[in-house]
């Protein structure tokens, strides 16, 4: 029968000596046990499986080929084979070997070459039917044969011949699947199949064009179809990780494998589950972890190609037989199902490292899904990197990963086993290396580095990013370009202010208009006040005037005051030359113009004095400043009728000489109030207003002109003139021609919106598609490129028509509607019925998305047809249901970037980022309050800005003015409720990014014991106590005990302290205590005087009281995992609890005998653990073990110390033992300090000066001590 060599290895044998007698058994162990080395060498050192050849052939009828090969059994058998052509076959019986592996097995067919077949009588393959469907298998019949018994002429035996002999056999292909069952290595490595099933994950491009970026709706659909849309990489995805869980695992032995998978499975659920009414603000970014999880799943497949390993494998696996594969693989098929591949071991390159890089990659992976966080980040950060052509393992790690310390050993396996993980870099880098050129890598050369990952913008004003951005490339010297575009955004939305550069030829006519009206405006109060209430029907100032009648004889024939630039100076016939407007190259220069709020003409220009009609018409203007003008025509008018001499006048002069000239002035006044003085003013709402005033103006201007003709014209008429009459007439006939002033400012406003709906079109993203195709989200940009942020316009809510409950919300408007809007007839337009408030809201991280499913309707706003909504963004009938927009105006809801330079056809500044409104910066970000603390000065744009703290609840949020009259942000008004909060502020109103934070220094004081001496007065004990009014929770404290030490307890509240002395030439410390809220810190200090005088004592007595010393110190730590106390802590205080019970016995050296038994174990487990963490120095277990274990030391060394005779037999193992750790702990550089507060060193060195200690004991210290001042 077989015997399996490896199921028994000789592990032993024995060597021969002269004269030695023989047995076959030793013969035969040494023959075992040499063999048994072999096979153990090809199969653990090499591996097992098909080596090289041993291929098949077959015609399908009459021949089956293998070729010339070699290969390795897992019993060790190296098998060489010549190759051979079969024709012949035969049934095979296993009788002579009874392989198990062919029990239960029947209809093996053994195959032979021509001449061998016919000796043994074995058919033709043409006659066997199914030979295509067989599987070809080489055996190794391996039997011992029986040796024949001696006869009674002969007894020469030779002793078991061992057969082994090579034949080929043809199996079922059920018969076969029931041999690999028990196969493990052929399990384990047979993924072939399964790789090649692997899916293929491709993640499609979020392609942008004009058509599908007009809204962010639109935009961000994108993104969601990219992920979502068959054939879907999410679902592709979602197999082939189920698949390396769960088919490779055997190859793999990932652990926990089936849970880590359905983590896995879990969270992408949460992460990728969506509805369409409902879109993350992140959705860009979960599309980049698709793109990392794509790409590592990827990289996972290219390392599995064609992977075998086997490490130690099982004998049973296939010890005598080698599979060679089924006669029937298709041509086309590289790999056969049933066959043997050589399956290496570990040792040899390569394949065990790709294991354990696959592995990092899988745990990556998991990691990657549950560390996905994007936060609301502060800091705007530009992060080196590398382009997405390279691995995962090669780039910055993204900002959207919590990055913990796990994540980082498994970002990059190369990294991670050279023991660099720390130098990754990425956005957090809290846990990578604290090297400067990992926290500040723009400060270092680029070269490897060929792209930038710009990340922290994501829902944060653009105007406060793109500063921040530019700021970041202009301080480290980035090559790259940074532009911003909206999207939702509408004309009504644009501000003149943010976009002078398109309007400076506008506001000069409109300036020029300026003039002409307070021209116009301040005649008509000169003359018309100019009335006398003495003396009805004079005018006192128009002797004064007379000359200036003969202005423009042309006004009274119709001018219409057109204004014309003549050469470089803009004129106007009317009003001739504007001194300061002047033509500039690129624009116009306004220098020396006045910028008008409102205009002032009409009361510039009223006489005041008492007997002047204006005396009383400046009265009523000043105290009713707030009034209509009928409510100031009516006030006028009963100042006049408390005047007697007004009273008895005619009624002509009544009219043309008071009353018709007060209305005239109180209606005037209130036209040019409602003159828009700058081109952000021009709006419907301004010119409607100033359209009626103009037309209630000219109302009272023709029924002035009615009663001036009546009374000068009409045959019986009996005024007689005055002489002022001719003024009055020309006075009125310009107000009539003036009557067309709100026309013309709607030939501004017409050409205002042309040229608003213009710098939309530029401004959106969709336009910019169209001159700048191939935009890509790529998180950042390359050195070269141009980054885009995109902000979300200021989107409004319109009810169309009646309340039928339909609402429009941000629907596009195409630019083919805005030409239409600002080319209609300004007549044609209707006035809104309503308009509902905004719908943006604060940015919660949600977009709701849906749009109107009616027809077309039209908005009475804009005067033109709404869009009739797609179906839907992402597939029919996906929006439904009402919409809300939760991101506040001016977001950064996406970036992209180009691979070039581009810029926009204005001044940068201006068309790219407007201006902003206001501004309001404070020089800190938080302060630290304390008492007489100095106000801090705000930087306020506009200077005469209001600034207001944001508070609730009546609380003072510190902001006062100073001594100048400028806002000062003053600590001590603060309310206490809000110290540790966030303090925002407004200016006029207007939210700002200026925050700033109150912390409360800590307040406190510590108090020391009095020193306790040791006996032989070289160590001083003192016990620190802090003391402090309601300290908050989670303050931190910081010792410095004044002695250069940096003991395990300098972080404790109250800590205990050891001075070995002296300390210094005086022994007098001084300690430090600072204390920190984690913002602010506080220290104080006090000295300490150490003065002992040596006290007499024992030998026996010293040691007791360190024995008792060190028990206080273990029983006084807390801060310890669990497993370490139970393991480590706990018997070593058992053990200082007993000796200090009865500690005579030991210290006399009664016990000695004990000392392996007792101490062994504990030294043993301590060493252990402070080994693992010898070089992690964020372990925070790390420096208790080294204190346990210099605690441990001391308790030996103690209970040795009074033993002066003798030798030290007994305990020379436990000694042995501390020494070789102690020196095994110094010998590598790498190897964190075992002795970092020096206080081993410093008992030792005590001990080795006490003069009766046994020289034996001196000489093992003075060695201790010589390895701890050993340089690493």
């Amino acid at each position: 029968m077989v015997t399996l060599k490896l199921n028994e290895i000789t592990t032993q044998y024995r060597s021969f000596v002269a004269d030695q007698v023989l047995t076959a058994k030793q013969l035969n162990t040494i023959i075992d046990y040499f063999e048994d080395q072999n096979r153990l060498t090809r199969v653990c050192l090499s591996g097992v499986g098909i080596v090289h050849g041993l291929d098949i052939q077959t015609d399908g009828e009459k021949t089956v080929v293998v070729s010339q090969g070699c290969g390795v059994t897992t019993d060790g058998d190296l098998i060489k084979y010549e190759g051979a052509t079969f024709t012949r076959f035969k049934l095979f019986e296993d009788t002579e070997a009874g392989y198990s592996k062919f029990e239960d097995i029947g209809n093996i067919l053994e195959l032979y070459p021509e001449k061998e077949g016919k000796d043994a009588k074995a058919a033709e393959l043409s006659k066997l039917s199914n030979l295509s469907e067989k599987v070809v298998v080489l055996y190794l019949e391996n039997y011992e044969k029986e040796e024949t018994p001696c006869t009674s002429t002969d007894c020469d035996t030779q002793g078991k011949e061992q057969i082994a002999k090579i034949r080929i056999l043809l199996f079922n292909k059920v018969d076969v699947d029931l041999m690999t069952a028990s196969d493990d290595v052929f399990s384990d490595n047979d993924t072939m199949e399964t790789y090649l099933n692997l899916p293929q994950v491709a993640v499609k491009r979020a392609i942008l064009s004009p058509t599908n970026t007009r809204t962010h709706l639109e935009l961000m659909g994108n993104f969601v179809k990219a992920i979502n849309n068959e054939p879907s990489p999410l679902s592709k995805l979602r197999i082939g990780i189920s698949s390396l869980y769960k088919d490779f695992n055997g190859l793999l032995d990932i652990k926990d494998a089936i849970g880590k998978f359905k983590k896995i499975n879990d969270q992408l659920n949460i992460i990728y589950t969506f509805s369409g009414k409902e879109f993350p603000l992140d959705i860009q970014y979960r599309y980049d972890l698709l793109k990392d999880l794509a790409d590592t799943y990827e990289e996972i497949k290219r390392l599995l190609f064609d992977l075998r390993i086997s490490a130690c494998p099982t004998e049973e696996s296939f010890p005598k037989h080698l599979l060679l594969g089924e006669l029937d693989k298709d041509p086309e098929t590289l790999y056969y199902q049933y066959r043997h591949s050589f399956y290496p071991s570990p040792i040899i390159p390569h394949s065990d490292e790709r294991i354990k890089e696959i592995r990092c990659l899988i745990e990556r992976i998991y990691l990657m899904v549950h560390e996905y966080d994007v936060e609301n980040e502060d800091q705007i950060k530009i992060t080196p990197s590398k382009i997405a052509m390279n691995p995962v393992s090669n780039r910055a790690i993204p900002y959207y990963y919590e990055t913990t310390r796990q994540l980082i050993k498994k970002w990059s396996y190369d990294k991670y086993i050279k023991q660099e993980a720390g130098r990754n870099l990425g956005y957090q880098s809290q846990e990578l290396s604290a090297a400067d050129e990992i926290q500040n890598p723009l400060d270092y050369c680029l070269n490897k580095n060929d792209f930038f990952r710009i990340e922290g913008h994501l829902g944060k004003d653009y105007a406060t990013a793109l500063r921040t951005i530019d700021a970041i490339k202009k301080q480290k010297g980035l090559a790259f370009d940074v532009k911003v575009l909206s999207v939702d955004e509408t004309m009504d939305d644009i501000n003149i202010e943010d976009y002078k550069c398109h309007f400076e030829d506008l506001n000069t006519i409109l300036l020029a208009f300026l003039k002409e009206q307070e021209c116009l405006y301040h005649e008509i109060a000169s003359f018309f006040s100019g009335f006398s209430i003495a003396e009805p029907g004079r005018n006192n100032y128009y002797n004064h005037v007379k000359e200036l009648s003969k202005v423009k004889e042309s006004a009274t024939s119709g001018n219409t005051g057109e204004i014309f630039v003549s050469g470089t100076r803009v004129t106007d016939p009317a009003i001739g030359t504007i001194k300061g407007i002047t033509a500039a190259k690129g624009g116009v220069n306004f220098s020396g113009v006045t910028n008008f709020r409102t205009i002032t003409a009409v009361e510039d220009g009223l006489h005041t004095n008492e007997d002047d009609l204006g005396f009383i018409i400046k009265d009523v203007f000043t105290k009713n400043s707030d009034r209509e003008a009928c409510a100031i025509t009516t006030k006028i008018e009963d100042r006049i009728k408390e005047i007697e001499v007004i009273n008895n006048a005619s009624a002509e002069i009544k009219a043309i000489a008071i009353t018709h000239p007060y209305e005239i002035l109180s209606f005037t006044r209130a036209t040019s109030k409602l003159i828009p003085t700058e081109i952000a003013d021009i709006n419907k709402t301004r010119l409607d207003n100033f359209g009626l005033a103009v037309k209630e103006l000219c109302k009272r201007t023709d029924t002035y002109q009615r009663a001036l003709n009546t009374v000068l014209y009409k045959p019986e008429a009996t005024y007689q003139r005055r002489g002022f009459e001719s003024r009055v007439e020309l006075l009125l006939n310009q107000l009539h021609v003036n009557c067309c002033a709100a026309e013309k400012i709607k030939v501004l406003m017409d050409d205002i919106e042309k040229r608003k709906g213009e710098i939309l079109i530029q401004k959106t993203l969709s336009k910019f598609i169209e001159q700048h195709p191939g935009l890509e989200h790529t998180a950042g940009v390359q050195p070269g490129g141009t980054f885009v942020m995109v902000y979300l316009g200021k989107t409004r809510d319109i009810t169309v028509g009646r309340p039928t409950g339909l609402s429009v919300e941000a629907v596009p408007i195409r630019e083919e509607q805005i030409l239409a809007r600002v080319e209609a007839p300004t007549t044609s337009r209707t006035s809104a019925t309503s308009r509902t408030s905004r719908v943006i809201k604060e940015s919660t991280g949600i977009i709701s998305a849906t749009r109107v499913t009616a027809a077309t309707t039209r908005n009475p706003v804009l005067g033109l047809e709404l869009l009739q909504p797609e179906r839907g963004i992402l597939g029919e009938g996906l929006f439904t249901g009402p919409t809300s927009f939760k991101f506040s105006e001016n977001t950064v809801i996406g970036d992209f970037s180009l691979p070039y330079l581009c810029c926009s056809d204005c001044v940068p500044i201006n068309f790219m980022v407007p201006a902003q409104r206001v501004s309001l910066r404070l020089p800190e970000a938080f302060v630290c309050f304390k008492e007489e603390m100095p106000p801090l000065l705000f930087e306020v744009i506009p200077n005469d800005g209001i600034v207001e703290a944001v508070t609730e609840n009546g609380l003072n949020g510190g902001v006062r003015l100073n001594e100048d009259d400028r806002f000062v942000f003053d600590p001590s008004l603060v309310s206490e409720e809000l110290y540790g909060k966030e303090i925002s502020f407004t200016v006029n109103g207007q939210f700002t990014d200026a925050k700033i934070v109150v912390f409360k220094k800590p307040e406190f004081d510590f108090l020391s014991s009095e020193p306790r001496y040791s006996r032989d007065g070289k160590i001083a004990v003192v016990n620190f106590t802090t003391q402090g009014d309601e300290l908050p929770e989670g303050v931190t404290y910081l010792w410095d005990f004044g002695d250069n030490t940096i003991p395990t307890n300098r972080n404790d509240e109250n800590p205990r302290h050891e001075y070995f002395l002296p300390v210094n030439a005086t022994n007098t410390v001084t300690v430090f205590l600072t204390v920190s809220n984690g913002r602010c810190s506080e220290t104080i200090d006090h000295n300490i005087e150490l003065i002992a005088e040596p006290q007499p004592v024992n030998c026996e007595e010293q040691v007791k009281i360190n024995l008792k010393d060190g028990q206080t110190v273990l029983q006084s730590i807390e801060k310890l995992s669990s497993k370490l106390k139970e393991a480590v802590l706990d018997p070593t205080l058992q053990q200082y609890g007993e000796i200090t019970k009865n500690p005579d016995p030991f210290i006399s050296g009664q016990r000695n005998n004990e000392f392996t038994n007792r101490f062994m174990p504990i030294l043993d487990v301590t060493v252990e653990h402070i080994k693992k963490r010898m070089q992690d120095p964020e372990d925070k277990d790390f420096p208790i073990l080294t204190t346990i274990y210099r605690l441990q030391v001391q308790l030996i060394y103690n209970i040795l110390a009074c033993q002066t005779k003798g030798n030290l037999k007994e305990v020379q193992a436990v000694l042995d033992f501390i020494e070789r750790n102690l020196q095994e702990f110094r010998k590598d550089p790498e190897n964190l300090d075992i002795d970092p507060d020096k206080k081993l060193h410093a008992f030792l060195k005590a001990l080795s000066e006490k003069k009766d200690i046994n020289p034996a004991l001196k000489d093992r210290i003075i060695k201790l001590i010589s390895i701890l001042e050993a340089k690493k």
